[in-house]
């Protein structure tokens, strides 16, 4: 039989004369005060402040660097824009130069057929200089590409019969350029 504070008795002789029904021994371990004040499962908890602080501040501190390298990106794609509009531009000096020799003094896109303004969303101007050097005048492109910085690209003509093109940024030597070099393709530097 039971004690008063509802525990099985385990002594052999209990067992052998009285044999509890399917379920009854789990049910008689726990006393009726004891289902009421402790719950079968515990609840699950919420985060506590400073986890949500520390997440938002790790979420904030990975915002701030893809936003600094998207910016980066937008830039570089703007002047890889230049670079594709001065191809055309090297076609024109390089017609002028089969025909003539040489590259007309002075310089100046009416001598090579351009127009003038060359002018886009991004450029301000695309100008054929002397000696064929192709001037590439950005807008504001943001950060430190701000408005009037430019990329040269000077025609060499060393090898006979062809021109190759040295692209200048600023810090290079050689040229007049004043584009920040991060943002230039890899041969402008």
């Amino acid at each position: 039989m039971l004690e008063p504070n509802h525990r099985l008795i385990s002594s052999p002789a209990h067992v052998r004369t009285h044999q509890p029904k399917y379920g009854t021994k789990i049910a008689l371990f726990f006393s009726k005060n004891t289902l009421r004040n402790k719950p079968m499962f515990q609840q699950q908890r919420g985060f506590t402040l400073i986890e949500i602080m520390i997440v938002v501040s790790i979420i904030g501190i990975l915002s701030s660097i893809a936003i600094s390298a998207y910016q980066t990106y937008l830039i570089r794609s703007r002047i890889a824009e230049g670079m594709n509009i001065a191809t055309t531009v090297k076609s024109a000096i390089w017609d002028v130069y089969a025909n003539k020799g040489d590259f007309p003094a002075g310089g100046g896109n009416d001598q090579y057929a351009l127009p003038d303004p060359i002018e886009t969303a991004y450029i301000h101007n695309i100008t054929v200089g002397d000696q064929g050097i192709i001037t590439i005048l950005f807008k504001d492109l943001g950060e430190e590409a701000s408005g009037g910085k430019t990329i040269e690209l000077h025609p060499d003509t060393s090898n006979s019969g062809s021109i190759s093109w040295i692209c200048y940024s600023a810090g290079k030597a050689g040229g007049a350029a004043t584009m920040p070099p991060k943002y230039t393709p890899p041969v402008c530097r």
